[in-house]
């Protein structure tokens, strides 16, 4: 068989398969990761109580003794901001130091969901750390109270804040 720029060589994996079997199988992986996300909630709520009682989340900075007090909505952006583009995320860490920690300006997101809190990196440069694990990017991680969360080289402790 020679090569032909209009009819390019199969890949191994993807040979004998269709289009069909290809959206078959991305969908099935879609379903296996949400099922993934359900157990993993079910095993390791985020919360002790009923995470609906929570209102707002704590992220108490390193070396800092004002920690970033947020209402507990349905995605937080954290990041730095960037004047030129005009944007400000949800929780901004400019005034930490985020340039020079290596933040990007749309890090991570903070996502309630699945009666949960969870963790995404959103494709940073420098990385999201959780309990020091690296997370894979766009894969939500579930958190818990007393969490370390690192945005490049800057470290936060997450703490649940529940309605009096």
């Amino acid at each position: 068989m020679t090569d032909n720029p209009q009819n390019p060589p199969l890949l191994p994996e993807s040979e004998g398969r269709t289009t069909s079997d290809l959206a078959k199988e991305a969908m099935e992986a879609m379903r296996m990761l949400q099922e993934k996300l359900r157990q993993e909630q079910a095993t390791h709520p985020s919360s002790e109580d009923d995470p609906t009682e929570i209102t707002h989340l704590e992220l108490d900075v390193a070396d800092f003794s004002n920690p970033v007090v947020v209402v507990a909505s349905a995605e937080i952006t954290l990041g730095r901001s960037d004047a030129v583009a005009n944007y400000v995320p949800e929780v901004d860490l400019t005034p930490y130091g985020a340039y020079r920690l290596g933040i990007s300006r749309r890090h991570a997101i903070i996502r309630r969901q699945l009666g949960g809190f969870y963790v995404i990196d959103l494709g940073s440069r420098n990385g999201t750390l959780l309990n020091g694990s690296r997370l894979e990017s766009q894969i939500p991680t579930v958190l818990k109270e007393g969490d370390e969360i690192s945005l490049g080289n800057l470290n936060m402790r997450l703490t649940f804040i529940k309605a009096d």
